[in-house]
This record gives structure tokens, sequence and C-alpha cells, in this order.
């Protein structure tokens, strides 16, 4: 013969809610793992923050740093710059030592009226910076 039991409705109970506290307690575990997962992004998300900072603090200072085509042109305008200004120099000096030549044409002319010099004074004129042929 079989043995047969029979189950009332509450030991049917008894087995569902044993059931459902083993069901509990895992899900309860599983909430313990969840939380600790999220403690760990939190922290990655931290970290994500923190590099994001860095990132934005190097991207400023790249935006103050000239790149290599704004030194090359700058170097390019200085250039062109300081050409213009030793060529007006030059012809400041040019025009200067014309006046200065003129004077010592003029004193010689003189002396050489005056019978002061000889005629040895065409050697002088004949130096440099503005040779003259008399």
């Amino acid at each position: 013969m079989k043995n047969k039991k029979e189950f009332t409705i509450n030991d049917l109970a008894l087995m569902v809610a044993k059931g459902f506290k083993g069901v509990d307690e895992k899900f309860a575990k599983i909430d313990e793992r969840f939380e600790k997962i999220d403690e760990k992004f939190a922290k990655i998300d931290e970290r994500f923050e923190k590099i994001d900072e860095k990132f934005e603090r190097i991207d400023k200072r790249f935006e103050t740093m000239a790149s290599k085509e704004d030194l090359k042109k700058m170097e390019l305008d200085l250039k062109d710059h300081l050409d213009e200004k030793l060529g007006e120099l030059k012809g400041d000096l040019v025009a200067i030592i014309r006046k200065e030549d003129k004077k010592i044409i003029f004193l010689a002319d003189l002396l050489t009226e005056e019978n002061i010099v000889n005629n040895k004074i065409n050697k002088i004129f004949k130096m440099e910076p503005f040779p003259r042929t008399i």
C-alpha cells in the first residue's frame, strides 16, 4: 500500500511560506550585491568627474597656447616689420651722412679757394662713403 498523506490547506500554506522565505533570503542577498555594485559605480563616477575636470583644465591651456602656424606667422610678421624699420633707419643714416659730406665738400672748396690747401684735396673727395670725381 502506498502511503498517502493528506495535506491540509494549512500544510500547503506553510510549504508555500517556506518557499517564499527562501526566495526572500535570496533577494536580500542580491539586493546587498547590487548595493555594493552601486557603491563601486559611485566611486567610478567620482573618478570620471575628476578626469573630466583635468581634461577641461588641459583644454583651457591648449586654447591659450598658440599653434605652430600662429607662431610662424608672427615670426614672419616680425621679420617684415624689422626689415621695414631697418630700411627706414638706413635711409635716415644715408641722409645724415650726405649732409655731413656736403659740409666737408663745402669746407674743402672754401679752403681751396682761400689757398689754404692745395690740389691734394681731391684725395678727400674720392673717399667713401660718397666719392666724387673732380
